[in-house]
């Protein structure tokens, strides 16, 4: 199985942690982002791993050579300028292959089951599958009662975007950040070279089936800024057999 992590990003929101190394090398508990996100990739069976790199990328590139690729073969998909989450997946598309690849940012921290999620769309046999929760966020994706993403909104900015009208209502929920999509996805893809995915995804949903998926009970930190960050290690604590995992107190 194939995945792909985006770490491309400067991590801003992580200032000042970023300012002399990358958001994926930041360390949770003590272990950087990327090492979780790798060990868990691993752990599920992802052993062709795809990683995007712009913001002090060589230093990305060191750490997975000192750690052999945590046991993947690794590639890079290097970026001259940031792409944006959309143009990062194009970026890498000599490197994508014609399998569904599974794609996770590397500041989502999850204990999502990541094989039953790949297996899950693999059975379903749709185009993307998007890993979603019902969380707080000002941010939701629409899905009709069949589970299909059907638009998005933004509460503060009382913005709504639906891409299929349906009488019998929406059912909001919150995106998670883990994705797969089939290779023939990628042949939808815009002209640009910079776009961000998700008003690529709800503009596709309007003509083909893209489904939410939140079969399982998980927790969810994002830890792309320094407040989530302290938040979510007060709520967990590593795992004594893994020291990469995490358990809620």
């Amino acid at each position: 199985m194939k995945a792909m992590i985006l770490a491309a990003g400067e991590g801003s929101r992580l200032l000042p942690l970023t300012q002399e190394q990358p958001k994926a090398l930041v360390a949770f508990h003590g272990v950087p982002m990327l090492e979780i996100l790798m060990r868990r990739l691993v752990g599920a069976g992802f052993k062709d791993i795809i990683i995007n790199v712009f913001h002090f990328k060589e230093q990305i590139k060191q750490f997975v050579a000192e750690n052999n690729g945590f046991g993947a073969e690794v590639v890079f998909s290097e970026e001259e300028q940031l792409l944006d989450t959309g143009g990062g997946i194009k970026n890498a598309i000599p490197y994508l292959g014609n399998e569904p690849v599974l794609y996770h940012n590397v500041d989502v921290l999850t204990n999502i089951n990541l094989r039953n999620f790949y297996h899950d769309h693999l059975l379903w046999g749709g185009m993307a599958s998007l890993a979603t929760k019902e969380r707080s966020t000002s941010r939701h994706l629409l899905q009709d009662k069949a589970g299909r993403i059907v638009g998005w909104q933004h509460a503060e900015n009382r913005i709504r975007i639906v891409s299929r009208p349906n009488r019998r209502g929406y059912h909001e929920t919150a995106f998670s950040g883990i994705y797969i999509l089939n290779s023939d996805m990628l042949e939808l893809f815009p002209e640009e070279d910079v776009f961000s995915l998700t008003p690529w995804i709800i503009n596709l949903s309007g003509s083909h089936d893209l489904r939410g998926w939140d079969n399982e009970d998980y927790y969810w930190f994002d830890l792309g800024t320094a407040a989530n960050l302290k938040t979510a290690e007060q709520k967990l604590i590593a795992d004594p057999n893994d020291p990469a995992s995490f358990i809620l107190r």
